[in-house]
């Protein structure tokens, strides 16, 4: 069991993985473009147990990108895994 997942770009072609992963996760922070993805992967994973923190934000504004995540990573925990989508 992972303590806290953070997956990056998890709400497409990931998105069979991050309802897995969230099963496996006590905690899971999704990460991706659009709060209309992060909905649409939290509505898959309402049958997981653990906590589900969206944050909708845009990897090509890297600056404000890692400030979010290093903010919401200071008011939870570090991850034990991370998984990101190369969007390159």
């Amino acid at each position: 069991m992972y303590q806290h997942t953070l997956i990056i770009g998890g709400t497409g072609m990931l998105c069979t993985t991050s309802v897995d992963l969230a099963s496996r996760s006590r905690m899971i922070t999704s990460v991706a473009r659009t709060g209309r993805s992060l909905s649409a992967l939290n509505s898959s994973l309402l049958a997981s147990s653990g906590t589900h923190h969206m944050l909708a934000l845009d990897w090509n504004e890297p600056d404000e990108f890692l400030r979010a995540v290093q903010a919401h990573l200071a008011r939870t925990e570090l991850p034990d895994l991370v998984v990101a989508w190369d969007t390159r």
